[in-house]
């Protein structure tokens, strides 16, 4: 009795291993193909995923197919899907072979919307900072709903389809372009170079002058580069001031000598040009003024002045433009006394200090008329 009740234990043993081995072998022959993505598989084109493998069981092998391109076996490869042009479905699929020879494929589709065309062109390049504009000619396609945005590179921005700009410093700037359809964006950029330019500076040391008249100019350039050409148009039709910065004497010599023989009032220029090609141009007024006669009576109460002794003169000016009047330089005389009568006749007291030959300018306007008194020990 004993022994029956052993043996039937045996076999019921024996039958739960033989169960449980074919349930393992059956466990290990069935395998599920699935995956998931790290992002959207619907987007513009260039779209980058991330396929992860999630397939349930004992997996001897995989193959990825992308729908484009070569399989691979990768277990989470990344690929990176364009578009044919117009909307593009790629239909992506993971094969597995499980241990026990069974076959599992799992398929997503993954949607590539096209970006819109970017493309453009400069009409030159390069150009001069300051004086001269970049143009961009913009030749990508467009259609309603599409817009237009660039990065100059230099902090400016733009909608415009063809900007124009003007750069105030020399350089190398990335022009970027974005187009938007509304739902993707494509951007290109391109490198453009900007010269630099001559920044000329020139004062006229004073804004009126009296025939002949010589050009007042004081040069101010700071020459913080290497000049080609430096040019001085006086205003007045008179051929071009070229002054070479190749003269060893450039540093010392850069303003023209130069009178002016007529009145008037003339715009001079001062145009400098750099190694690179670059132009700038300032531009500053000298009026130039006919020097007025004076006609005008004067009496001296002597023509032989002593020293330490008063000098009477009277002057009786003519009639003068408003912009005009009339003035003394006694050179080192001491003036005692001056006065106008009701009839305009200057009447002017001076004291000479020493024996000398005095001149007395009587000056209208911007000329002089030139009187001599003879000054020292005569009759004194």
């Amino acid at each position: 009795m004993n022994s029956y009740i052993v043996n039937r234990k045996i076999i019921a043993s024996v039958i739960v291993l033989i169960l449980s081995f074919v349930s393992f072998k059956q466990s290990y022959a069935q395998c599920t193909s699935a995956f998931t993505t790290n992002s959207s598989i619907i987007g513009c084109e260039d779209l980058g995923t991330q396929f992860i493998d999630k397939s349930i069981g004992f997996v001897s092998n995989r193959i990825w197919n992308f729908g484009v391109g070569l399989p691979t076996s990768a277990q989470s490869p990344y690929k990176v899907f364009k578009s044919n042009g117009g909307i593009t479905l790629y239909d992506v699929s993971l094969t597995i072979t499980c241990l026990g020879g069974l076959i599992s494929t799992a398929t997503k589709t993954v949607t590539v919307l096209p970006k819109p065309k970017a493309e453009f062109r400069f009409d030159k390049i390069p150009v001069c900072a300051i004086v001269e504009q970049m143009k961009i000619i913009n030749t990508s396609p467009t259609s309603p709903g599409i817009t237009f945005t660039w990065d100059l590179g230099d902090n400016t921005t733009t909608t415009s389809f063809n900007p124009i700009h003007t750069f105030n410093a020399s350089g190398s700037y990335n022009v970027i372009l974005n187009v938007n359809n509304g739902i993707c964006i494509n951007t290109v950029f391109d490198r453009f170079d900007v010269y630099p330019t001559p920044n000329p500076e020139f004062v006229v040391d004073q804004s009126l002058g009296c025939l002949p008249a010589k050009a007042p100019l004081l040069d101010r350039t700071v020459q913080n580069e290497i000049f080609r050409l430096y040019e001085w148009d006086m205003g007045d039709g008179s051929p071009l001031r070229i002054i070479s910065p190749v003269d060893p004497t450039f540093s010392l010599n850069r303003v023209p000598t130069y009178t002016y023989s007529s009145p008037g009032t003339f715009p001079i220029r001062l145009s400098i040009t750099n190694r690179s090609g670059c132009r700038n141009t300032t531009l500053n007024y000298f009026s130039v003024a006919n020097r007025p006669t004076v006609t005008g009576s004067t009496t001296f109460s002597s023509q032989n002045v002593c020293e330490d002794q008063d000098f009477n003169i009277s002057f009786t000016p003519p009639p003068l433009p408003n912009d005009q009047n009339v003035k003394f330089d006694f050179g080192l005389a001491t003036i005692i006394s001056s006065t106008t009568t009701p009839g305009g006749v200057i009447n002017i007291v001076l004291r000479y200090n020493s024996p000398f030959m005095a001149t007395v300018n009587t000056v209208t306007g911007f000329s002089e008329n030139d009187i001599t008194i003879i000054s020292g020990n005569l009759a004194c």
